[in-house]
């Protein structure tokens, strides 16, 4: 139930399945969930494969209303170190980072996907 996922703090972790499964409803290829680079231990929520593309997701969940789509969109400290990885990992692709957010209630949650905010 969502009283349970919340009094458990399982909302994250619900959030990422349920973005994984959003993007594999759009054809995406999901490479891994939670993602570590140990050289620079940074987190990926989601690394998936889009045509000929690596995408790079971050997953922004909560059962409240309070996730706006517009806030907290800089990741400008976090876009060398996803090139670094691309560029280790994955050589031969483009890439680019998204952004889901997801608001968990009861019923189908409400997921707001932002394409390629590393511009």
């Amino acid at each position: 139930t969502l009283e349970w996922i919340i009094k458990n703090k399982k909302t994250n972790w619900l959030g990422k399945k349920l973005a994984g499964l959003f993007l594999m409803r759009i054809n995406h290829k999901i490479l891994t969930i939670n993602f570590l680079d140990l050289k620079t231990n940074t987190k990926i929520d989601i690394v998936s494969q889009s045509k000929k593309k690596i995408i790079f997701t971050e997953v922004l969940a909560s059962y409240k209303n309070d996730i706006k789509a517009e806030e907290n969109i800089t990741i400008s400290d976090k876009k060398n170190i996803y090139k670094e990885i691309k560029n280790e990992f994955f050589p031969k692709f483009e890439h680019r980072i998204d952004r889901i957010y997801i608001r968990i209630k009861n019923g189908p949650p409400d997921i707001n996907r932002i394409v390629n905010i590393d511009i």
